[in-house]
Parts: C-alpha cells; structure tokens; sequence
C-alpha cells in the first residue's frame, strides 16, 4: 500500500511492503529515497496514510499500530496491537485518529479500534453489527465510523456507529 505525502514542496511517496519495509520514493522521478525497517516477513509493513496537519505517517507493522516521522519513518508512537487485523483508516478531517479493524476468526464478530496517535489512547468496541461482512470503514464526523457491508450478505449496505455512546446512530 502507497501513501503521498501532501506537506507542500514534498515529493515523497512511502510504500509498504511484506517484507517489513517501508521504501520513501521521490514521486516524480520515482528515484528510491531512503528505506526504513520497521517489520519482516512475519510482520509486514502495510496499510500506510499520511494523516493530520502536519502530515504524520500512519499504519501498521504486522498487527500493531504505528505513528512515524513522516520524512524518516522513525518510529513516534506505537499504538495497540490489533489481532487478526484487516483494515486501517484514518480520520484525516477531524482528530489524530487512526481506526483499525481486526477479525481473529471469520464466523466471529470484529472488533474497531479507535487510537489517538497523539496521546496514545484507544478506545475499543464491538457494534452491535454483522461485522463479519463488512467490507470497509472510515471516520464520518467526530466520534462517528461509518461502515459499509457487502450488499448480497443481508446487512445494513451502511451504518453509522457512535465509537464514543457505542450506539448504531443509523443503518
């Protein structure tokens, strides 16, 4: 997965890959920059956005959270470790937010995990929904994920879920 960055005057463009590795190219001239470590094999580094004013760099290594310098890649944070992870948002209007989703088995329901990069906080929570055939998520306003499920799985098509209240707001 490929994250541009869009500070002004930046060219950069992080790629992470299964190998652990994360490759900073110059998007223009596609000239290789610098590459990080961060994972291996077993833990691949994947799932990467720019997010936030000043852009930090925002994913996973394997099933943990991650806040990195976004020029470096340097570690700044880690986050909670998420199992069975799948999906990665972040909230790139609102908060320094980062939402995963993680399934350990495919007939049980998932669990979202809402992480503040900057203080370090998550909040974790179960919706009252067919999670298993969700098909992604991202932030819908402050305190809100909005979550789509496969249209021929008899879900919602939609919800709307207060993280904060842990409440189906609409579906």
């Amino acid at each position: 997965i490929s994250s541009f960055d869009p500070a002004r005057g930046s060219n950069l463009m992080a790629v992470g890959s299964c190998d652990g590795k994360i490759r900073f190219l110059d998007a223009r001239t596609g000239r290789l920059e610098r590459v990080v470590t961060l994972g291996s094999q077993k833990a691949p580094t994947s799932l990467l956005s720019y997010a936030g004013r000043p852009a930090i760099l925002v994913g996973a290594v394997g099933d943990r959270l991650v806040a990195l310098n976004p020029t470096t890649g340097a570690v700044i944070r880690r986050g909670p470790a998420v199992p069975g992870l799948e999906l990665v948002a972040p909230d790139h209007a609102n908060a320094p937010l980062l939402g995963a989703y993680g399934q350990i088995s495919p007939t049980a329901g998932g669990t979202f995990v809402v992480w503040n990069y900057q203080t370090g906080r998550a909040i974790w929570t179960r919706p009252p929904l067919p999670t298993r055939y969700k098909s992604g998520f991202s932030f819908a306003g402050p305190g809100t994920l909005a979550i789509t499920f496969q249209g021929d799985a008899g879900g919602p098509g939609l919800a709307l879920y207060d993280y904060v209240d842990r409440r189906v707001v609409a579906k």
